[in-house]
C-alpha cells in the first residue's frame, strides 16, 4: 500500500497544474498498479493484508446479508412475489419509453455537435455595388461585438475568439461576387457553457430585422454540419416554369413555419442579360437563331482574323466593332445582319428582346434538371419533427398543384433513412444470431428467451441516462445500445449458468435462484461497476472530438448500470416466472401436470430427470 501511495504522490508533484481527468487518472493509474503489484504477492505488508481481508469482509456481509435479503424479499419466501417484482423492470422500460415519447427526454437522429466556427453572408441581387456589401459587413460586425459581449457579462463566458471578413465571396450560399460578403467568426465552444447557438440565434435575429426591406437576395447565419444540411429537398422536373413555380411555393411554406431559418436554394439569380426572340420575318430571310448570336458574338465580343509573328512572339489579330458602336443597346439592335444572299438587315427587324437574369448554373441529376431547396432550424433537437411536418403537409400540396414536378428527401432526413433502415437490418441480424447461439449453448430455446428478457430494461437504463448527462439520445448512442447487448447478454449468461449447476447440485428452484444471485454477485457488480468508472471520464470531457464518442459511452455506461441492478435483484424473479410460464405450458399442450423441475431444461441437457435425484 506504501509503494500505490508514494506513487500517487509523485505523480501529483511531477505533475503540478489546475486539476482535470488526465491528470487525477495518470497518479491513479500508476497507484493502483502499484498497488496490483502488492496484491499478486510482491509484498507481505500486515496492514496491506488487514485491509484486503476487512474491504472481502465487507463485501461479504453486503452479498450474504443485505443483498440476499432483498433478492429473498423480492422473490418471496412463502409467497410468490416474484410474479408481481417480474414486471419491475417492464414497468421501468415503459415509463423511460413514454419519457421519450412525450419528449420529456430529447431525442435527435444526428446529435448536435457545435461547430469551431460559424459565418455571416449576405448575398445581394448580382450587380449590387460592393460599397451596399461593405455598409451590411459594418453592420453585421456591430451587432456581432454587441451579442457576444451582452452574453459575456451575463455568463462570464467569452464565445468568440477572433472574426475576418470578405467582399466577393460566400460559403455557405454558394456564390460569388462583389454583391456577396460575409463574415468568419471562430470560437472557443469547448470551454464555453453557453450553447454556440445562442449567439448565433441573437445574430440571426438582428440580422433578419436588418432586411425587413428585402434588399438583400440571401441571408445566412451557421455554421458547418457534420451531418449535412438539417432540411434540404430536392425538386426534378422537365418543365422549367412549374419547378421555379414550385421551388418558390416551398421556400414560402418554409418561411411560415416557426423554427426555420436561413432559407435558400442552389440557383441564385444571375446578372441582366438581353434575352432575343426571333420574329417570323427572319425566316424570310433564311437566318436562324444560331447565325444570328454568331454575328452578334463577332461584332461585340469579336473574332480572330489572322496571327502574326513578330520577332518573337505571336499576335492575335481581332476584329470588332469600335468601342463608340457597342456600348448600348440602340447600338445593338441598330446592328446589321447579313444572310446567305448577302443581304444586310437591321436586327431590329427580325428580333424582338427583353431584359432578365438567368441562373449562374444548371444543375441535373438523371437528365433533368434539378433545383435544391435547404434551411436550417433554430432547435437542432426538432430536426426529424420539422422534416417529418414538411413532407407529411407541405411537399403534398406542392405536387398537387405540378404533379410533374418529383420531389427528393435529401440532407439528413435522407441521409437518417439510410442509416436507420441499414442498422434496422443489422441489428435485427445479429440479434438472431446471438439468439441462436444461446439456444445451441443451452440447448433450450426457452432459456434463450430467458437471457434475451435483459435487454429492454438495460436499453431503457442508457435512455434515462441521456437525461442525466443532459444530452439527447441520437444515432450515436443506438452505436452504444448494440454493444450493450452484448453485455448485458453476458452477465445474463453467468447468472443462468450458474443457476443451472446448483439445479444439478441438487437446490429447489427458488433456493437455485437465490444462491446464483448470490454467488454472482461480486463478479457482475465488480465488472459493471469497473465499466462504469471506465467510461465517466469520456462522459465528461468537453472537448470537441469526444462529442462522437460521448453518447455511445452513455448508452453503455447506465446501460450496464440500470442492467446490473436488474439482473441481480429482479433475474431471479424473471427465472422463477419463466418456469410457471414453462409448466403452464406443458399443461395446456399435453395436459400434465410438471413439476418445476420437470420442465427445466438443464436436465434434458445432461439426461438426467427427477426420479434419478
Amino acid at each position: 500500500m506504501a509503494v500505490g501511495v508514494a506513487t500517487c504522490a509523485s505523480a501529483y508533484y511531477i505533475f503540478p497544474s489546475e486539476p482535470s481527468w488526465d491528470l487525477i487518472l495518470f497518479p491513479m493509474t500508476l497507484g493502483l498498479f502499484g498497488i496490483f503489484i502488492l496484491h499478486a504477492g510482491f509484498s507481505k505488508s500486515p496492514v496491506e493484508g488487514k485491509i484486503r481481508s476487512t474491504a472481502d469482509s465487507l463485501i461479504r456481509w453486503i452479498r450474504d446479508h443485505l443483498f440476499t435479503q432483498t433478492v429473498s424479499l423480492l422473490v418471496g419466501q412463502t409467497k410468490r412475489w416474484y410474479r408481481f417484482t417480474f414486471f419491475v423492470p417492464l414497468l421501468f422500460t415503459v415509463f423511460v419509453i413514454s419519457l421519450l415519447v412525450n419528449g420529456t427526454l430529447s431525442s435527435t437522429f444526428f446529435p448536435n455537435i457545435q461547430p469551431d466556427f460559424f459565418s455571416i453572408e449576405v448575398a445581394y441581387t448580382p450587380g449590387t455595388n460592393e460599397k451596399e456589401t461593405g455598409k451590411f459587413i459594418e453592420q453585421a460586425t456591430l451587432i456581432l461585438l454587441e451579442e457576444n459581449n451582452r452574453i459575456k457579462k451575463q455568463s462570464g463566458d467569452e464565445i468568440m475568439t477572433y472574426y475576418t471578413s470578405n467582399i466577393g465571396f460566400t460559403q455557405n450560399i454558394g456564390q460569388v461576387g462583389n454583391h456577396t460578403g460575409g463574415i468568419s467568426v471562430f470560437v472557443n465552444a469547448e470551454d464555453s457553457e453557453i450553447p454556440l447557438d445562442t449567439l448565433m440565434n441573437r445574430i440571426n435575429v438582428r440580422i433578419n430585422d436588418l432586411n425587413q426591406g428585402k434588399i438583400a437576395e440571401n441571408l445566412y447565419v451557421g455554421g458547418f454540419n457534420r451531418f449535412g444540411k438539417e432540411i434540404e429537398i430536392g425538386l426534378t422536373s422537365f418543365d422549367d416554369k412549374n419547378l421555379m413555380n414550385a421551388r418558390d411555393g416551398i421556400k414560402k411554406a418554409l418561411g411560415r413555419m416557426s423554427g426555420v431559418i436561413n432559407i435558400k436554394d442552389n440557383l441564385p439569380p444571375g446578372r441582366n442579360e438581353i434575352q432575343l426572340k426571333m420574329k417570323p420575318q427572319a425566316e424570310l430571310f433564311g437566318l436562324s437563331k444560331g447565325e444570328v448570336l454568331n454575328q452578334i458574338r463577332q461584332g461585340f465580343f469579336g473574332q480572330e482574323a489572322q496571327r502574326v509573328i513578330i520577332g518573337t512572339d505571336e499576335i492575335k489579330i481581332w476584329v470588332r466593332y469600335p468601342l463608340e458602336d457597342r456600348n448600348s443597346t440602340y447600338d445593338l439592335f441598330e446592328m446589321k445582319i447579313k444572310n446567305a444572299q448577302g443581304m444586310r438587315i437591321p436586327l431590329r427587324e427580325i428580333c424582338d428582346y427583353s431584359i432578365g437574369r438567368a441562373p449562374e448554373s444548371l444543375k441535373r441529376r438523371n437528365g433533368q434538371r434539378i433545383v435544391k431547396i435547404d434551411a436550417e432550424t433554430i432547435d437542432p433537437e426538432e430536426v426529424a419533427n420539422i422534416n417529418t411536418k414538411i413532407f407529411d403537409s407541405i411537399i403534398p400540396k406542392v405536387t398537387s398543384l405540378y404533379p410533374n414536378v418529383q420531389t427528393l428527401k435529401l440532407g439528413q432526413f435522407e441521409r437518417s433513412e439510410k442509416t436507420g433502415n441499414s442498422m434496422q437490418y443489422i441489428t435485427l441480424v445479429l440479434i438472431f444470431l446471438m439468439f441462436v447461439i444461446l439456444m445451441l449453448h443451452f440447448n433450450s430455446l426457452s432459456q434463450a428467451f430467458l437471457i434475451m428478457l435483459v435487454i429492454p430494461s438495460g436499453i431503457a437504463g442508457s435512455i434515462i441516462g441521456h437525461g442525466l448527462v443532459g444530452i439527447p439520445v441520437s444515432i450515436l448512442s443506438v452505436f452504444g445500445m448494440i454493444a450493450l447487448i452484448g453485455v448485458l447478454v453476458n452477465d445474463a449468461i453467468v447468472f443462468l449458468d450458474r443457476y443451472n449447476g446448483l439445479l444439478l447440485e441438487g437446490k429447489n428452484i427458488k433456493e437455485a435462484a437465490i444462491l446464483a444471485a448470490a454467488s454472482r454477485f461480486r463478479p457482475i457488480l465488480l465488472t459493471s461497476l469497473t465499466t462504469v468508472a471506465g467510461l465517466l471520464p469520456m462522459i465528461s470531457e468537453t472537448s470537441m472530438q469526444a462529442q462522437f464518442l460521448i453518447p455511445m459511452a452513455t448508452s453503455i455506461a447506465f446501460g450496464v448500470l440500470f442492467g446490473t441492478v436488474f439482473i441481480l435483484f429482479f433475474y431471479p424473479s424473471a427465472i422463477l416466472l419463466w418456469n410457471d410460464r414453462a409448466r403452464l405450458g406443458r399443461f395446456i399442450l399435453r395436459g400434465e401436470k410438471a413439476s418445476s423441475i420437470d420442465v427445466e431444461p438443464v436436465f434434458k441437457l445432461n439426461g438426467k430427470l427427477k426420479n434419478e435425484r
